[in-house]
Formats: structure tokens, sequence, C-alpha cells
């Protein structure tokens, strides 16, 4: 089966191909955790920005106002940017594809019920 691109210069490849090929030497743990890291600043961009145009508790004029208005933004997003990152990553190094599908499957393998019974024990009297 032919790819599209097969045999030919892929478009970009010149661009990115240092970049690319250097990508592609890393451990595939780190480039998935990389890989999810930046999917979650992203949303924490994002939801940065958005929490800044809806101005829900009069912060876009509270930032607006003040001398450091730049330096107030750049903290909101890298604070945004960071936290969210950062649970993404989490969140796919703890929760792996088809985690919750195993929850749909039915049991397999053997398994004892559990019985619980009740038994005296001797004890000596302390002195």
């Amino acid at each position: 089966m032919k790819g599209r691109f097969e045999g030919r210069a892929q478009p970009g490849a010149a661009i990115f191909h240092p970049l690319l090929a250097r990508y592609r030497r890393i451990d595939p743990l780190v480039r998935f955790m990389i890989a999810h890291w930046a999917l979650g600043a992203a949303t924490g961009v994002v939801c940065a920005a958005l929490l800044l145009a809806i101005d829900p508790f009069g912060l876009r004029q509270l930032i607006a106002g003040s001398d450091a208005a730049a330096l107030a933004v750049a903290l909101l997003t890298f604070g945004f940017a960071s936290t969210f990152g950062g649970l993404v990553c989490a969140a796919a190094v703890m929760f792996p594809d088809g985690y919750f599908a195993r929850d749909r499957e039915p049991p397999r393998g053997l398994k004892a019920p559990a019985v619980l019974r009740l038994a005296l024990a001797r004890a000596g009297a302390r002195r």
C-alpha cells in the first residue's frame, strides 16, 4: 500500500525536516508526554483567553486598569497553560487508551468467592 506522498517530498518537509528527525529520535513515552502536555497547554491558553473575553468577574477591566497589564496577562496565561498541561499529561499517563473499555468487558479468569468465617482464637493473659 503506497502512501499519498511516497517517493515525493512531503509538503513542508524541507522546513521541518531537522525538527521532525529530532522529534522521532525521542523515546516514545517522552514523545507521548510532550504531545499531551502541549495539548493541555493549548487548552489552558484557550481557557485563559476565554476568561478574559467573557469577563465574568470584571477581570479584564481590572487588568486593563493596571500598570502591569502585560505581566498580568502573561502570568494568567502561563498559569493556565502549565496547570492544564500537567493535568492532561498526568491523565494521559494514568488512563491509557482502552482503560475505561475494560470496565464493560465481562470478568475473566477463575475467581474464588470471598467467604468470611469467624473463628475463636486463644490468647494468653498478660501478667
